[in-house]
């Protein structure tokens, strides 16, 4: 049996109860060690199934329970590289193994998901709500577009990890993720816009668009926004420090024109 069939023959059935257990990643997080209960937890499918002999396993959960901080969307990959680290018995270098691999796989995580899949998902949802009558669909379609990934990530993060062992960050590092992460970046600045168009089409027309007043003064804002977000965006501030005050400002000058006029 080659090396690899091995490791599959190892983690058959492991990946789906790991997958379970990651939306509990973050359970009893605390500041002192963050999610190193809620981490080990996720981990015991692989570990019984790696480290049969009790004592042994002992050994490595009062490693791993020490600390711990990862993105959860990756939590499910982490454990895989980990686990084979553990497997091949590097349990001297473990800790430091780890904390790079989780503080690695936390920056990428959050740039991916937190910086660009979930504004883009929120300003879908938004752009939804303010165009259509059915306002009700706003948050399904929310959690839809941020759940597909976040789901299919979990799912084959921990085969991932498990092969690539520590070597997985590479997989970041690819050409094609770079071009996925930039086009969703794209999409968040698009919808944006969208979004500010849409509210100053919706604001005339509650504004009463033959009002010349109100008209400059919603065009006067909506470039106040712009230029606003592009002084931002030049200090290489992230996006999302600008798209949710932006959205809240949005909301309110929505509701407050319904109540003005």
């Amino acid at each position: 049996m080659s090396d690899f069939e091995e490791r599959k023959v190892i983690t058959k059935g492991v990946s789906w109860r790991i997958f379970l257990r990651s939306f509990l990643i973050e359970i009893m997080w605390n500041y002192p060690r963050m999610q190193n209960i809620g981490f080990t937890f996720c981990m015991l499918p692989a570990l019984d199934r790696l480290f049969p002999d009790e004592r042994h396993r002992k050994e490595v959960v009062r490693r791993q329970i020490e600390h711990g901080n990862t993105n959860p969307s990756l939590g499910p990959m982490c454990i895989g590289a980990i686990s084979r680290v553990e497997n091949e018995e590097l349990s001297q270098n473990t800790p430091l193994i780890k904390k790079r691999l989780m503080s690695t796989l936390a920056a990428q995580g959050d740039r991916i998901f937190w910086g660009v899949i979930r504004p883009a998902s929120s300003l879908l949802a938004v752009l939804i709500a303010m165009t259509s009558f059915h306002y009700f669909w706003a948050p399904f379609v929310a959690l839809l577009i941020y759940n597909i990934p976040n789901l299919v990530i979990r799912y084959l993060g921990f085969n991932a990890g498990w092969v690539d062992g520590i070597h997985v960050v590479k997989r970041f590092k690819s050409r094609t993720v770079e071009d996925v992460v930039a086009l969703l970046r794209g999409l968040v600045f698009l919808t944006c816009g969208a979004v500010t168009g849409v509210a100053l089409i919706l604001g005339t027309e509650h504004a009463k668009s033959n009002d010349v007043e109100n008209f400059l003064a919603l065009g006067l804002l909506s470039l106040v926004v712009f230029l606003t977000c592009f002084l931002v965006l030049r200090k290489s501030y992230s996006q999302t420090r600008i798209i949710y005050p932006l959205l809240l400002v949005m909301i309110a000058g929505f509701f407050f024109l319904q109540k003005w006029t």
